[in-house]
């Protein structure tokens, strides 16, 4: 006889011995009927390796179809199968411990047949984000957070580290923060950075740089006009120049304008004689670092003493001021739009 295993709600033995009774879905019940007990129990049992539970009195139950089993609470001696779509089914045991057993052989049977839970995947890390501060200027004290840190993805809790960039070591890490290690001066810096989970997933950035720049002030703020009355060396500032005004430019830039007279006697030794523009330069307004002063092609360091700077203009075909910190240009100052008085 064929059928579908599918079909079969439970399977047992008559007490003839000889027969198999089939119980089917739609509650038709067959008999399968054999020449003796032992051709009986022998199909029974080829039956039984195929995803059916046997009880000890012959029944057989499909291990998909029991829903719960159980010692019955009103008869010790008995297990009691609740399988879906039927009623219950009940064996008793001549004592409690043959009953105990059945019900742990059982549950151990359904156990191992038991679909095995595939296991959770852990996510990866989609992303991680290094978003780094915006107009960082020099310079940047130890520790200040120069970064933020961010990542999608992963499993709880993300651990970000320095990576291999160019300029890791002059950094550090403290929780989402990328901080400066020590004092950084103004400069671009490479760094990257990984972030790992709890599952040792990671992620690593591409290079991300990091931008610190000067603190740039307007020209107007930086050079100052020199009061008339004012002295450099043996003249009067009056006696050198006239309506001096600054005008910002751009970043860092701007001209001058007004009229530079033409003077004689002036006891500074290299500008005896010609247009003489004398400024004064608001040293609060500079970067830290080492300031140097550049007129035309020629360089110097400033007077810091008072930070006043005479310049003969009429002799120089690039009238242009720079001020360099740590050789960086900083402010330059276009001179070119000053009037020159010519020599009587």
């Amino acid at each position: 006889m064929n059928l579908k295993r599918t079909n079969k709600i439970s399977v047992k033995t008559t007490d003839e011995g000889a027969v198999i009774e089939y119980l089917l879905d739609n509650d038709e019940i067959i008999l399968d009927r054999f020449e003796d007990k032992e051709s009986a129990d022998a199909a029974f049992g080829e039956i039984n390796t195929d995803g059916f539970i046997t009880t000890q009195e012959g029944q057989m139950v499909t291990k998909s179809k029991i829903k719960n089993i159980k010692i019955d609470p009103e008869n010790p001696l008995a297990v009691e199968y609740e399988v879906f779509g039927s009623a219950p089914v009940k064996v008793e045991f001549e004592d409690e411990d043959s009953a105990k057993s059945e019900l742990e052989k059982v549950e151990k049977e359904l156990e191992e047949d038991s679909p095995v839970p595939p296991k959770p995947v852990d996510p990866e890390i989609t992303s991680i984000t290094v978003s780094p501060e915006v107009g960082l200027t020099a310079p940047v004290s130890a520790n200040a957070k120069v970064a933020s840190l961010s990542a999608e993805g992963g499993t709880p809790e993300l651990t970000y580290t320095l990576a291999g960039g160019k300029d890791d070591a002059k950094f550090q890490i403290k929780g989402t923060e990328v901080q400066a290690k020590s004092e950084l001066d103004k400069g671009t810096y490479t760094i990257k950075v990984k972030v790992t989970d709890s599952k040792g997933k990671e992620k690593t950035s591409n290079d991300i740089t990091i931008t610190v720049d000067y603190k740039i002030y307007d020209i107007t703020e930086v050079f100052k006009v020199r009061g008339d009355e004012e002295k450099t060396f043996n003249k009067q500032i009056k006696e050198l120049q006239q309506n001096i005004a600054y005008e910002n430019t751009g970043k860092g830039k701007g001209k001058v304008t007004g009229t530079l007279l033409w003077v004689t006697g002036y006891t500074n030794p290299a500008y005896e004689e010609g247009n003489i523009f004398s400024l004064h330069i608001d040293n609060t307004k500079l970067p830290k670092g080492t300031v140097k002063i550049a007129w035309g092609t020629s360089e110097a360091t400033p007077d810091t003493k008072d930070w006043n700077v005479n310049l003969k203009v009429n002799d120089k075909d690039d009238k242009t001021f720079k001020i360099k910190v740590n050789d960086n240009v900083v402010y330059t100052l276009d001179c070119s739009t000053l009037t020159l008085t010519p020599k009587d």
